[in-house]
């Protein structure tokens, strides 16, 4: 298992594929121990999806939703996610 994922390399992919839209990714921060302080400390866009309801203080497990379109913009070359088969994207035009 890769310590690091190749964030920079996988939004440029994504964001050659669909030039003209927003792409975002969604971390399931359960398998990614440390995801949300590395966010917290980036200026990288991000959200819990447990924001606003019962759950919103289990930060820990919860899956977060991040903007590839910050990470590609030459802040963030990685991110440490644990495993690249637990990041997904997300493409809305």
């Amino acid at each position: 298992m890769d310590d690091y994922f190749d964030l920079a390399g996988f939004a440029a992919t994504a964001l050659r594929e669909y030039p003209h839209c927003a792409v975002y990714g969604l971390a399931d921060h359960g398998g990614m121990p440390g995801l949300h302080a590395r966010l917290s400390r980036s200026s990288v866009a991000w959200r819990s999806l447990f924001e606003g309801s019962r759950e919103e203080n289990a930060l820990a497990v919860a899956p977060l939703l991040f903007s590839l379109t910050d990470a590609w913009a030459g802040r963030h070359r990685q991110l440490w996610t644990g495993s690249p088969r637990t990041a997904r994207t997300r493409h809305r035009c």
